[in-house]
């Protein structure tokens, strides 16, 4: 092999290199990005769903009736189950709430227990904290008022 064959080959050896790095590097930027725009998004909707019953609930004992009114007004949700102590319903627009609560009773015991909200395609689990008890949310989205949520 000639010194200009080994020369050109070892270029484009570099450059294939540089790119696949370049590229690697594009992918987890985009991925790290997704991961924090659906945190702030998680972190949007807890606020929401908190403040949407700070302002429904001004009794000590919660009022869910002024809540379920406030929710089925809003184009933002169009599901949502709200459980208390031992995954019992208090608010519901789902037709099949207790199927959903013991399907997802994982996810709701996650957020009121340990006070953490997560994600899941376009469903939402969120902690509710009113008078120092705490509640957890299940809310599905409005198709077309959040961008798509990746599931994670």
């Amino acid at each position: 092999m000639s010194l200009r064959a080994k020369i050109m080959l070892s270029t484009v050896i570099f450059m294939v290199l540089v790119v696949g790095l370049l590229t690697l590097n594009v992918y987890y930027d985009v991925a790290w990005r997704e991961n924090l725009e659906r945190r702030r998004r998680t972190e949007f909707l807890e606020r929401l769903v908190n403040d949407v019953v700070s302002q429904s609930l001004s009794a000590p004992e919660p009022d869910w009736k002024t809540v379920e009114g406030f929710l089925q007004r809003s184009t933002l949700m169009k599901g949502w189950v709200v459980v208390g102590e031992g995954s019992e319903v208090l608010v519901t627009n789902e037709s099949d709430a207790g199927s959903l609560v013991a399907l997802e009773r994982g996810e709701l015991n996650k957020a009121r227990e340990k006070f953490v909200s997560t994600v899941k395609g376009d469903v939402v689990f969120v902690p509710i904290v009113r008078n120092e008890k705490v509640y957890a949310g299940r809310f599905r989205l409005a198709p077309g008022r959040f961008p798509p949520f990746e599931a994670g």
